[in-house]
């Protein structure tokens, strides 16, 4: 072969080098420009707020969720266009799981989004939405919406709305892209393009508000009689059993505190399933928080007939027994709307003979007629002398 063949040959050698250079720096530009999000920014959080009676306890609940797609929506004037969500299947979110050791807020605090009624409070938890497997390949405001599952946590009313969540998908000046924010609301709006508010009220959000709704049960001692012994206390075993929506037991906690007249005394915390012995003085009371519709509550008070006294149990709707050791009511909240209230009175009374008074009226009229006269003859001896 020729010289001039030899550098023909070179020069076509170095051209399709090049050239593949090229093409390939062309490839890597347009990857570039559809690299799927990364960064740092990959977990968005859902808070859960549970509302419940100030004096109860913090249930043992754990929730979770569900996310799909959201609607595609077309971008209006001074609107942003809305894309469905991609890659469902890769999204994972977690669970939000309460129990007894929760701290209990009884007013709003700075960031929560929750109206909080008189004798209310509440307990929060969150849980974070992984989209670190999620693909996406072009900017924009990716939408999903996000439901709460069922919940078979007996006293919870599960939430019923569900969650608009906004994923914005920004590119810089090479084409990489990042998840640079998240927005979760309750609007099928589409934010102003300019101020990211949703029109309709602005309604951005941070997660769902679960109800605990629960009742209380007050146990009263009453004494009556005038050979009723006031000046001791009265001995009371009590039991709350703790089911959950499908009438299995469950574990929980309740609180109690003990009432004389109008001042707050003691507090006991009672565990599901195992009793506690109190003792109640006249007019004492103490009152249980926190039952669901399907706990029941146990009052047992001991037995005091031999010592004279009689027992009546009033207040109740549910079913008393006898046994040798005392009177026990077993209830339940169930569905009713108001508190229950059980009362124990013992009475214990003796009628004074009147006999006793009659036999010895008459010598207490003679004492009284000796002193009358006594009286007289010391007077006239007095006005003798003088």
């Amino acid at each position: 072969m020729s010289l001039k063949n030899n550098k023909f040959l070179r020069r076509m050698a170095v051209a399709v080098m090049t050239g593949a250079m090229m093409v390939s720096m062309l490839g890597m530009t347009a990857f570039a420009a559809n690299t799927p999000a990364i960064g740092t920014n990959n977990a968005a959080s859902i808070t859960k707020y549970l509302v419940l009676d100030a004096n109860a306890v913090v249930p043992t609940a754990t929730f979770t969720y569900s996310i799909k797609a959201g609607d595609a929506v077309a971008a209006k004037a001074g609107k942003t266009e809305i894309k469905a969500g991609i890659d469902v299947g890769k999204i994972t979110i977690g669970a939000t799981a309460f129990d007894s050791t929760d701290t209990k807020y009884t007013a709003v605090q700075t960031g929560d989004s929750l109206t909080l009624a008189s004798g209310k409070a509440y307990a929060k938890e969150s849980a974070a939405i992984d989209f670190s497997q999620v693909s996406f390949t072009e900017p924009g405001v990716y939408r999903y919406v996000i439901t709460e599952d069922n919940t078979t946590v007996e006293g919870v009313i599960k939430a019923a709305n569900s969650i608009y969540l906004d994923v914005y998908v920004t590119s810089d000046a090479t084409g990489a892209l990042t998840i640079s924010g998240y927005v979760l609301h309750n609007s099928t709006e589409i934010a102003d393009s300019t101020t990211g508010n949703y029109t309709e009220g602005n309604e951005k959000t941070v997660g769902f508000v679960n109800t605990y709704d629960t009742g209380s049960v007050s146990l009263k001692k009453v004494l009556q009689g005038n050979q009723a012994n006031y000046g001791t206390t009265y001995e009371f075993t009590i039991q709350v059993d703790g089911k959950d929506a499908e009438g299995t037991s469950v574990s929980e906690t309740y609180n109690t505190n003990y009432v004389t007249d109008a001042t707050t005394g003691a507090t006991l915390t009672l565990t599901s399933g195992e009793s506690e012995t109190i003792q109640l003085a006249p007019n004492q009371t103490i009152t249980i928080y926190g039952l669901s519709s399907s706990d029941t509550y146990t009052f047992k008070e001991k037995d005091y007939s031999a010592e004279g006294y009689t027992t009546e149990i009033e207040g109740y709707d549910e079913k008393v027994s006898t046994d040798t050791t005392g009177l026990t009511v077993t209830g339940s909240k169930g569905n009713k709307a108001s508190d229950d209230a059980v009362v124990y009175t013992n009475k214990k009374n003796v009628t004074t003979p009147t006999g006793v008074i009659l036999n010895i009226a008459p010598y207490i009229m003679m004492v009284a007629l000796a002193g009358v006269l006594a009286f007289l003859f010391l007077r006239n001896k007095k006005e003798r002398e003088f």
